[in-house]
């Protein structure tokens, strides 16, 4: 069986740079309203995310060819840190870390007239009580969700909605909270379902419910790889005080026997000039990033 989401980017990929305006366009003066979908709210939880190949995503600069550069991203900055940051590697963390609950990621879809909202959000489980709490990094200093999607369903149950900008969370230091990077231009189309399936999950011959699937993706701005990724994988300086006689300190003759900003500012000119494929409004460049994701239902969802 072909596995639903490259049945999804087959049905998307034609389309992936904008919202059919007129797929949910609504008629208030004559009579009833419908539109494509029944669905009204759902709650769900990420219970797969997964970094796809280069040849799998979006045609995000409208040339007609997919973009997206993060693997060849990530097997750069891949000899630089003690973990595996291959693309195998980083799903594989993805993996463990939705085991764990380390990440816990969250969707919140409602259709309103018409028009669908989709709020991804962060959220964490303490230790001792086990209670789940949204993650403070999911909002704004006013409150709003940093990653709010907006689009339409094109039927009863495929959508397509995108956002200027967006947070991709994402595993970058092991036994640590993801971080979320900046992702603009961003798409988020699946399969939303208000009722839901089981089906085999592969390997172990479970059955679990499955409740959406899709795919995600966008533009990751390189300072923003720079700040939210290489900072935190690159060591600081042994401080004069304090040391941690456990951890490794940044040493010049690890990252080609130069100073760490010296070796910082490498690493942007290296992001922009030969990895980033994308040009940004403001004229700043950008690396094309590519997943899919696999949605449960909530069966708790954070206060």
């Amino acid at each position: 069986m072909t596995p639903s989401w490259i049945v999804l980017f087959t049905n998307t990929l034609v389309a992936c740079s904008g919202i059919d305006e007129g797929a949910d366009t609504a008629v208030f003066d004559s009579g009833p309203v419908s539109y494509p979908s029944s669905f009204d709210t759902g709650k769900y939880r990420a219970s797969g995310l997964v970094v796809v190949e280069e040849t799998e995503g979006f045609d995000l600069d409208g040339d007609g060819e997919v973009d997206n550069k993060l693997p060849t991203l990530l097997s750069l900055v891949d000899p630089f840190t003690k973990q595996d940051m291959s693309r195998e590697g980083v799903n594989a963390t993805i993996v463990e870390m939705l085991a764990e609950e380390s990440l816990v990621l969250l969707l919140d879809a409602a259709q309103v007239r018409g028009e669908l909202g989709i709020d991804l959000l962060l959220a964490s489980r303490d230790e001792d009580s086990g209670v789940l709490s949204m993650d403070p990094s999911s909002f704004d200093a006013d409150g709003n969700p940093n990653s709010r999607f907006s689009g339409a369903f094109l039927d009863e149950t495929l959508f397509e909605t995108g956002a200027a900008s967006a947070e991709l969370p994402f595993p970058v230091v092991a036994g640590e909270p993801p971080v979320q990077i900046p992702l603009r231009d961003a798409l988020l189309h699946g399969e939303l379902l208000a009722t839901w399936d089981t089906g085999a999950v592969a390997d172990t011959g479970a059955w679990v419910p499955v409740a959406g699937t899709g795919s995600m993706g966008g533009a990751l701005p390189v300072d923003g790889l720079i700040d939210q990724v290489v900072d935190k994988i690159v060591p600081p300086y042994e401080p004069d005080t304090g040391a941690d006689p456990d951890f490794t300190y940044y040493d010049p003759a690890a990252y080609m026997n130069m100073e760490r900003d010296e070796f910082m500012s490498w690493v942007t000119d290296v992001l922009n000039e030969n990895m980033a494929d994308l040009w940004l409004e403001d004229g700043s460049r950008a690396v094309s990033a590519a997943l899919t994701w696999e949605l449960t239902p909530a069966t708790e969802w954070p206060e």
